[in-house]
């Protein structure tokens, strides 16, 4: 069976989605500092150095893949790794990256 059209426009997006997770560190240093723990916008961007508006764009396309997942509590939102993120997931990107861009931390 054929996917419709908009299934297939789907299934690219999401493609594209996750295709930049593995080819930018920042993203992948967010999903190691949420596998250590549930952290809020402020944690995260003082705990990796990152401008604000940088890690924002980062969470949105890791939330746009499924990887992260925001955690709305009574003071905040706390960002937490998507239950299909796991140590395991983290482990093959860090192989990818040992791999393919030998060099880069």
């Amino acid at each position: 069976m054929d996917p419709t059209p908009s299934l297939r426009q789907e299934i690219n997006q999401l493609h594209t989605a996750f295709g930049a997770v593995l080819v930018n560190p920042q993203q992948i240093k967010v999903l190691d500092a949420l596998a250590q723990r549930r952290r809020t916008h402020a944690e995260l961007a003082a705990d990796l150095n990152l401008p604000q508006t940088t890690l924002a764009s980062q969470l949105q396309v890791l939330e746009a893949c499924g990887l992260v997942m925001p955690m709305r509590q009574a003071t905040g939102v706390k960002y937490a790794l998507a239950e299909c993120c796991t140590v395991e997931t983290l482990g093959l990107l860090h192989a990818y990256w040992r791999q393919a861009r030998p060099g880069l931390k």
